[in-house]
């Protein structure tokens, strides 16, 4: 399309299905909408579909409103030491039915964080690991070490697309360099559901779990 051009990117899992931020109005629905108006629009099914999205984002941050992270992360969290070996980390993640372990070092910063991902697959090679070579590899071997995290002040519709269409499972949260909270995919959900179903909650902000 003139004057943008290209074709729309395929999403992150290599599938047909669209960005979950783009699934509330498909191509279909569009389709439909242009064609009940029953004239001539000056635009683009791929213009009006984004038009839609950044209208339901600012209807999100209207009803969100003033909640940040502090108000809906996990704070009672489950970390390692980048020391501790990589069965250990299976253990606690077994134990703890959790995915994802902030890995911090002896003085409460975040050095990384380690996944059921990271421990089941080998990333150089892409294949699974053997369940008996855990005991060989130490967490700082195996951990992501690039971590993308928030702040607690920050306003939770900021991380929305990073949780949808990003793909991101867990959030470490941090107070300057020390590690307050953990947001999860699940954070998100149950607080916007509430928010959806008690918009007043948003002036309020939301009871941390």
């Amino acid at each position: 399309r003139y004057p943008n051009g290209g074709k729309a990117q395929p999403n992150r899992h290599q599938t047909a299905d669209p960005e979950p931020s783009a699934r509330l109005a498909s191509a279909t629905d569009i389709d439909f909408a242009l064609e009940k108006h029953g004239e001539l629009l000056d635009i683009s099914r791929q213009d009006l579909q984004e038009l839609l999205q950044e209208a339901q984002l600012h209807a999100l941050r209207e009803r969100v409103g003033t909640v940040c992270c502090r108000d809906v992360m996990s704070r009672d969290l489950i970390v390692i030491s980048p020391d501790e070996s990589a069965m250990a980390a299976w253990h606690l993640l077994a134990h703890h039915r959790i995915k994802a372990l902030p890995v911090v070092d002896e003085t409460g910063r975040l050095a990384g964080i380690l996944t059921l991902h990271d421990l089941m697959i080998d990333r150089e090679r892409q294949q699974p690991r053997e369940a008996i070579a855990l005991a060989q590899w130490r967490v700082a071997e195996l951990m992501t070490r690039e971590v993308r995290t928030a702040r607690s002040y920050q306003p939770l519709y900021d991380l929305v697309g990073a949780f949808s269409d990003g793909g991101l499972h867990h959030m470490p949260v941090l107070e300057g360099d020390q590690l307050v909270g953990i947001l999860t995919q699940s954070d998100m959900v149950a607080a916007l559901f509430t928010l959806a179903l008690q918009p007043g909650l948003a002036d309020e902000g939301v009871p941390s779990p």
